[in-house]
Parts: C-alpha cells; sequence; structure tokens
C-alpha cells in the first residue's frame, strides 16, 4: 500500500489534491482524474476552501473541472459544488 501525501499526479491520469479541510493540512483528499482534456473530480472542499482550491488546481492545469462525482452527502464532501458551478460559469 502506497501513502501519498503531497499534492500531484500520482499516476498517468490522476491528481490528488489536499482540500485542507479546516485550514488543516491532510485532512480531506480530493483526487481529479483527467482523460482526453476532460477532468473529473471526486468530491468537493468545503465552501471556505473552494477559491485557494480551484488556485491550487490551476497551478495544476486541472481547471475547469468538467464533471463532478460525489461520493456521499456529508458537508465536507459536496458543500462546494455550487462554488464550482459559479467558478466555472465567470471561469475565474
Amino acid at each position: 500500500m502506497v501513502f501519498i501525501n503531497s499534492d500531484g499526479k500520482f499516476n498517468e491520469n490522476t491528481y490528488l489534491i489536499d482540500a485542507e479541510l479546516y485550514r488543516m493540512n491532510g485532512n480531506l483528499a480530493i483526487y481529479i482524474i483527467e482523460n482526453e482534456n476532460m477532468r473529473v473530480m471526486i468530491d468537493t472542499p468545503s465552501d471556505l476552501m473552494a477559491r485557494r482550491f480551484v488556485k491550487k488546481i490551476k497551478e495544476f492545469g486541472l481547471f475547469p473541472i468538467h464533471k463532478i462525482i460525489l461520493t456521499h452527502s456529508h458537508f465536507d464532501h459536496v458543500q462546494g459544488v455550487g462554488k464550482f458551478i459559479s467558478f466555472r460559469k465567470s471561469n475565474r
């Protein structure tokens, strides 16, 4: 088993990005899968961290996100959906 503890690409098309739940590192991992210039994000960061998270994924060339998969309905996994929709519409 491999433990990945830093942001970035960890295989051919998958990235792990730390969403920094409650502004603390290592509490919420978001995965982004890129295939043929389409990006799917698994879960979202919190509302509070959404802007900072978008800045991170822009640095990796992973914005915009084209689809979001939500694993379950807990707030720490779904709270940022609205922010991502507005960021994508405004392309911020």
